[in-house]
């Protein structure tokens, strides 16, 4: 179960991780690997909108469908703007001030910058080739500079990289928007940074390539500045 002080995920979004049901995590500090059940969303108006258009966005996604519906595209932004207000700004002042009020406001407050942001932004949707999949860390819109180590705030950014789903990733700002396919090397380096932008704990689908892979990147991991 979700708290204040725990990143959160969509247990809507996580499902396309789980297409069997189980969802495949790997503990950042022990390196100990579990397969469960997706677990339920946190009990939050926002987050159960978000539970809702989930399902219906993402299948546009994987039918390559979501640049043809400007709603689904809204929907997106959504998706993304929720859990990016649930990532480590804020979970970090909320240490340091755990009062519930003053989490949601900094919460509030992330949500609206990033819809402002994503509203002047076009997005591609990346999509792994067969041999790789993408994994999802628990803060899982992650910022990047130029140093792959490196996670700025978004205005800094150099791109912001978000996966929804084992084969696709969504990626901002671009210069246009629509879908590219990228080779296998790029999918490590995105999955490497969700390892270092994590906050506990890294999700996948269940698959022996794909956790001998993540198992080799936390070992090497190094925390995010």
């Amino acid at each position: 179960m979700a708290t204040l002080l725990k990143p959160a995920i969509s247990g809507a979004l996580l499902r396309f991780f789980a297409p069997d049901g189980v969802l495949a995590t790997v503990d950042l500090e022990s390196g100990a690997y579990r397969e469960d059940e997706v677990g339920a969303t946190p009990d939050d108006v926002l987050w159960r909108r978000t539970d809702e258009v989930v399902p219906a966005t993402l299948a546009a996604v994987a039918a390559e469908t979501v640049f043809e519906d400007a709603s689904m595209l809204i929907n997106l932004a959504t998706i993304t703007a929720v859990h990016h207000a649930h990532g480590h700004h804020t979970h970090r002042a909320a240490v340091a001030d755990p009062d519930p009020r003053a989490f949601r406001r900094r919460a509030a407050d992330s949500y609206a910058e990033l819809i402002q942001y994503l509203s002047r932004c076009d997005i591609r949707i990346l999509e792994a080739p067969p041999d790789r999949d993408f994994v999802i860390g628990d803060t899982p819109v992650a910022a990047a500079g130029r140093d792959p180590h490196d996670l700025p705030d978004l205005p800094r950014a150099d791109a912001v990289h978000f996966p929804v789903h084992p084969r696709f990733c969504v990626r901002f700002p671009a210069a246009q928007p629509g879908y590219t396919d990228i080779g296998a090397r790029e999918v490590d380096r995105i999955n490497l940074m969700q390892i270092t932008h994590a906050d506990r704990e890294v999700h996948f689908r269940p698959d022996p390539r794909t956790r001998r892979l993540v198992e080799e990147r936390i070992r090497a991991r190094t925390p995010r500045h």
